[in-house]
């Protein structure tokens, strides 16, 4: 039964800088959480006004919600912490080092571009999974030009071990391709233009919906309300 001012257990985990939305509904289901000293069953549970809610034994409290959109240079990995490798976290400024900020998505150690960073679970999911529709562009510089035949080829779709991928759109420009698409396998680019015998020699992520980088530098980076963003990603808008 809800109780006025009461919240989802999952939405209110997801607003204390814990990951994304399906990352806490996994805690749930891990027996992580407790809800005012009992083990939460489901991530559907309400928390009341003053509710006590603790994961793995400590109290975890709403954060105030950031939207980071940055570009990620090369050499850089897509995580909060990693043990070889510099953070995308590392790029940004020290203030941001305890927002519990996380990685909307992923682009791969060698490849760059755009990429949102957030606290806000909800947000995040409401970007990176395909049933909402937003779809990301790269442009990948190949090792050598593309013909017409593997053009078409591509835009038809691609036996990716054993599964069938058809990206939302391919189109040339003078250096390689550029490829739009709506639900990103890991490394997908790379290994669809390798099915055709290509190489990707530079990978950039140019857009996020209809958020596009124009001038962005490596590293660079930009802030925005929840509101702003979601604006430019759906109507377009420019870094």
């Amino acid at each position: 039964m809800e109780s006025a001012g009461s919240v989802r257990l999952n939405k209110y985990l997801a607003s204390c800088a814990l990951g994304s939305r399906r990352h806490v509904e996994d805690l749930v289901h891990q027996g992580r959480v407790e809800v005012d000293g009992k083990r939460a069953l489901s991530p559907g549970e309400r928390v009341g006004p003053g509710g006590r809610v603790r994961v793995d034994g400590r109290v975890v409290m709403p954060r105030e919600l950031c939207y980071v959109v940055c570009y990620k240079p090369r050499g850089v990995v897509c995580a909060v912490w990693d043990r070889f490798y510099p953070t995308v976290l590392t790029v940004l400024p020290p203030k941001f080092q305890d927002r519990g900020l996380f990685p909307v998505g992923r682009l791969d150690k060698d490849s760059e571009g755009l990429l949102i960073l957030t606290n806000d679970g909800d947000f995040a999911q409401s970007v990176a999974h395909p049933r909402f529709g937003v779809t990301k562009k790269y442009r990948a510089e190949l090792s050598r030009p593309m013909d017409a035949e593997d053009l078409g080829r591509w835009r038809r779709g691609v036996d990716l071990e054993g599964r069938w991928v058809v990206p939302e759109g391919v189109d040339r420009f003078s250096g390689g391709v550029e490829v739009t698409l709506r639900e990103g396998m890991k490394r997908e680019v790379r290994m669809m233009a390798r099915a055709l015998g290509y190489e990707v020699t530079r990978l950039i992520r140019v857009a996020i919906g209809a958020l596009k980088w124009e001038k962005l530098p490596p590293g660079g980076w930009m802030t925005f309300s929840r509101e702003e963003l979601w604006c430019m990603i759906r109507a377009g808008g420019l870094v």
